[in-house]
């Protein structure tokens, strides 16, 4: 059988199996400070009968940012139904998302709308009922037709617009021209035009609001 270890307590030697422990080491008496030794009392953690000395040292740590902290820059394309969507998300339903985001949405077209916009011909309605056609934050419930006409979605898609400030972030008559991800860097580099002039502009997160029917 393997012979047990004692646990040492303060000024003890520990002993090892089959030895015995008469408070010496090489001669000299350690026991109540005999031959002027006094043992350094510290306190010692004991796992599985043995015992270990932790060390009793720190390192600083520095309060300062690695990286000079900066918002996240987010570019929507679009501002018809899904584009307002993300607005309404980061202006009110996230609002603490404004510390961390910079959003802008790029439309092409000289006002908000999308496909209510664009598509204005004669007898242009929606093909599902109008109570389900609406933004979640706000439903309309004076919906004049159960399938409302293209005229009436875009008046309410405005008024919910100015009711909400949802245009804030919005740059109208400005188109995304093109739009390269760079790989190296992590962010999007885009070309977008204004008024016949295109200028270079780059983000972290493209969103495409597009839709299907522009």
């Amino acid at each position: 059988m393997t012979a047990p270890v004692t646990v040492p307590t303060d000024g003890e030697v520990p002993d090892a199996p089959g030895l015995k422990n008469n408070n010496s080491t090489n001669g000299v008496n350690m026991s109540n400070g005999t031959n002027g030794l006094k043992p350094e009392k510290k306190s010692r953690t004991h796992t599985n009968g043995h015992s270990y000395q932790p060390k009793s040292f720190s390192i600083p740590l520095n309060t300062e940012y690695a990286y000079k902290p900066r918002k996240l820059r987010v570019v929507t394309i679009g501002a018809g139904f899904s584009g307002l969507l993300m607005a309404h998300k980061i202006q009110h339903r996230f609002p603490e998302l404004q510390e961390f985001v910079d959003h802008t949405i790029y439309e092409a077209r000289s006002d908000v709308g999308g496909t209510w916009l664009i598509n204005n011909y004669p007898g242009v309605q929606c093909d599902v009922p109008s109570h389900i056609y609406a933004f979640p934050f706000d439903p309309n419930p004076n919906w004049s037709r159960f399938y409302s006409s293209g005229e009436e979605i875009e008046e309410y898609i405005k008024s919910t617009v100015r009711k909400w400030n949802l245009d804030r972030d919005i740059q109208l008559n400005t188109k995304v021209v093109g739009a390269v991800w760079d790989e190296n860097v992590g962010r999007w580099n885009l070309t977008v035009e204004h008024n016949g002039q295109q200028r270079s502009d780059s983000c972290d997160i493209l969103i495409s609001a597009q839709g299907v029917l522009v």
